[in-house]
């Protein structure tokens, strides 16, 4: 017999949302399985990711070193790009929204 949870992704969500509530919009954001430390200064990011390995070991989660990347200026999160100017959108997704055709019928808008 088996089975399928069907809100797994939601379920896994609020789990992480939990877990990781001291860090999240500090220096930390969470979606899903997708995870990011930030920090504008070395200093601030060793003890972030102090944190984040404190929690995740206390949870007993484990990181696949393939997906994880380290001390880099810049990084795509998402649909969003993150450097030291904060988060900003992505260039290579905008181009969907700036090719959007204007509605020629007020059926279209």
């Amino acid at each position: 017999m088996s089975f399928s949870l069907k809100n797994a992704k939601a379920t896994y969500q609020r789990l992480v949302n939990k877990v990781f509530k001291p860090l999240i919009r500090k220096n930390m954001e969470v979606y899903v399985d997708d995870m990011i430390v930030k920090s504008k200064d070395d200093t601030r990011l060793l003890a972030g990711l102090r944190d984040t390995f404190a929690i995740l070991q206390n949870y007993g989660m484990k990181l696949n070193p393939k997906m994880c990347v380290f001390g880099v200026k810049s990084w795509r999160f998402l649909v969003f790009m993150i450097n030291n100017h904060g988060i900003e959108a992505n260039p290579d997704k905008l181009h969907v929204v700036l090719d959007l055709k204007p509605p020629q019928t007020v059926k279209e808008a």
